[in-house]
């Protein structure tokens, strides 16, 4: 397989980006999110007297209210699928459709990453942290008192985060999973637009994001372990098996699993189809 015809592929994709409106509201969506977020958290940093020492990154996720708009936001990325413009028939016909799908798939990884550094990098300059170690005075005073409530911050979450996580290590989890999540997003969207399927598709990966929203008051731990979007919040995916919640190594092996399988369903498609 000619790799620099498929690196030229993913890279022709990226390049259509200043024409694919969907992409530059979509950056602009995270901007917002992130300010409808942050904002009011940043309002602590004079009434706690002190900085947040590490990034909101890896506990954004724990507000199901984030996290489901986050992932609606992520599906409007991949709202182009299959990708295709007035150029892809020359192009089938040149390199062929193996590489042409390689190429597609390639582009969906780089996004994944994009999107997940994107809004790394939005967060971390809506509340910068000073970079000490160690989760310090005001993620701890959030995480055990009602510090929030004095601002409405929708920052929330569980002590056990602070307790059984390092900054870093929570960082590289959680970033991990993102990618992880955004490449299933992708790669589903992709698989169903090519079975002619596409608002389907969209549907029932709303309906994954939507889900952890609804189920956060219940008490049924059955349904974090139906939606995977669920896993990226470490109030609700343990350290370790605990008997009733999904584990970050669950976590991380079913997301490889789906999105191999993906790969896969998407490669015999593309292979046998006579499109």
């Amino acid at each position: 397989m000619n790799k620099k015809a498929v690196a030229h592929i993913a890279i022709y994709n990226i390049k259509r980006w200043k024409s694919r409106y969907h992409v530059l509201f979509g950056i602009i969506y995270f901007i917002i999110l992130g300010d409808m977020m942050l904002r009011q958290t940043r309002k602590l940093i004079p009434i706690l007297g002190v900085k947040p020492s590490t990034f909101a990154f890896p506990l954004i996720w724990n507000s199901t209210l984030f996290l489901m708009m986050f992932f609606l936001g992520v599906i409007l990325f991949f709202s182009d699928a299959p990708f295709t413009d007035d150029m892809t028939n020359f192009v089938l016909i040149r390199c062929g459709k193996i590489k042409w799908m390689t190429a597609q798939i390639i582009y969906i990884m780089l996004t994944s990453i994009f999107i997940a550094l994107c809004f790394f990098l939005i967060q971390a300059v809506m509340l910068p942290p000073s970079l000490a170690n160690g989760w310090g005075k005001f993620w701890g005073s959030i995480a055990q008192t009602n510090a929030t409530m004095a601002t409405g911050s929708r920052m929330k979450f569980d002590y056990n985060i602070l307790w059984d996580y390092e900054p870093v290590e929570a960082c590289v989890v959680v970033f991990g999973i993102c990618i992880l999540l955004c490449l299933f997003t992708g790669l589903f969207l992709y698989f169903f637009s090519l079975i002619n399927l596409k608002t389907i598709g969209i549907c029932i990966l709303s309906g994954f994001t939507i889900l952890p929203h609804i189920v956060s008051g219940l008490d049924f731990t059955i349904f974090y372990w139906l939606s995977p979007y669920s896993w990226i919040c470490l109030d609700t995916t343990m350290r370790s098996y605990n008997g009733s919640l999904p584990s970050i190594g669950y976590a991380y092996q079913m997301l490889m699993i789906w999105n191999l399988g993906l790969i896969l369903l998407i490669f015999f498609r593309t292979k046998y189809s006579k499109e």
